[in-house]
């Protein structure tokens, strides 16, 4: 969803969207390349945990990765 910011400079974030992220006091703002993604802050705090290895993994294998071998001619 694209919002406008109140004269506050706040959101008004849609009861769908807060029902959907299962939202229910504190949040974490997450930055996403051009977005913002709102998180119900425990429920962030398990994804993160669970999925933290991958992204130390991801990040090992990009700074192996030969960027030479990528060009073709």
């Amino acid at each position: 969803f694209e919002v406008e910011c109140d004269k506050q400079g706040r959101i008004n974030i849609p009861p769908t969207l807060i029902a959907y992220a299962g939202i229910q006091k504190e949040v974490t703002v997450v930055g996403v390349l051009n977005r913002l993604e709102i998180w119900d802050s425990t429920r962030w705090k398990n994804f993160y945990t669970s999925t933290a290895d991958s992204y130390e993994k991801l990040a090992e294998d990009l700074v192996d990765f030969d960027w030479d071998d990528t060009k073709k001619e």
